[in-house]
């Protein structure tokens, strides 16, 4: 087996608004799909009486109103150029969202969620989207990481 080609989308400092909002998203290029590996969630919080955030993993449809997150390989010796695009800071147009694959409550208060995904148990088909979309009364600043192979 080759050395996959892996790379991940950070965003830091996003806020939640107090209504469904994606975070982050993944954009695999038209016919190359990519596998999901794991994400990372966590929220600035010090105040136990927060409630829970709802954190889930969707199908989206398109950007909705977003700027692109440029994706970083995790191996720089690579001279190839990743083909996966990101997007982050989603503002008045939330995506369209297809599916829902995951969804965790996770208290912002509390200890970071670390999700490793089995292989090919979250695949992202060519020229599809992926999001992580966060849904809470009380606006959270949330950091957020997406790790995936092409």
């Amino acid at each position: 087996r080759m050395a996959a080609f892996e790379g991940s989308v950070v965003v830091t400092g996003s806020t939640t608004g107090t209504s469904a909002r994606t975070i982050a998203q993944l954009v695999a290029a038209a016919n190359h799909r990519i596998q999901l590996n794991k994400i990372r969630v966590g929220f600035r919080s010090v105040t136990a009486a927060d409630p829970p955030v709802l954190v889930e993993l969707v199908r989206q449809t398109d950007a909705g109103t977003s700027v692109a997150a440029t994706p970083v390989k995790k191996d720089d010796s690579i001279a190839d150029t990743l083909l996966t695009a990101g997007r982050k800071t989603f503002t008045s147009t939330e995506p369209p969202t297809t599916d829902i694959l995951s969804a965790w409550s996770v208290h912002p208060a509390g200890l970071p969620l670390v999700e490793p995904f089995a292989p090919r148990e979250v695949i992202c088909g060519g020229g599809d989207r992926v999001g992580l979309r966060c849904t809470t009364s009380t606006s959270q600043t949330v950091d957020v990481t997406m790790e995936f192979e092409e």
